[in-house]
């Protein structure tokens, strides 16, 4: 797997665990995939995804101030490359979606 993909993969699976409420294996991947995508450049398409994820499931588990941390990362570095993630955010985020780019959105 190449270290691009990576960051994506674990975004997926940890939000297909989310839609399934599984809160906490969706935790751990999310994790992992913010971890890993940090050592990508801002502008990279996805990058951010996983902190708005995250930060749904920190609002879900009752965690606000964590929810709160990771909504102002998802409206800083929120880079949605498909309309299914723009509509995640507008979902979880409607707040914070009308400040995140969909410019690279195909």
């Amino acid at each position: 797997v190449q270290t691009c993909a990576l960051p994506i993969l674990r975004r997926n699976l940890g939000w297909t665990y989310l839609e399934q409420k599984r809160y906490n294996e969706a935790e751990r991947e999310l994790k992992t995939a913010i971890k890993i995508g940090n050592k990508l450049p801002d502008d990279t398409l996805g990058r951010g995804i996983a902190s708005c994820f995250l930060g749904h499931i920190y609002n879900e588990k009752n965690n606000i101030p964590q929810g709160q941390k990771y909504a102002r990362r998802c409206r800083e570095l929120g880079r949605p490359e498909t309309i299914a993630e723009y509509r995640a955010i507008v979902k979880m985020h409607p707040s914070i979606a009308q400040y995140v780019t969909t410019k690279g959105i195909f």
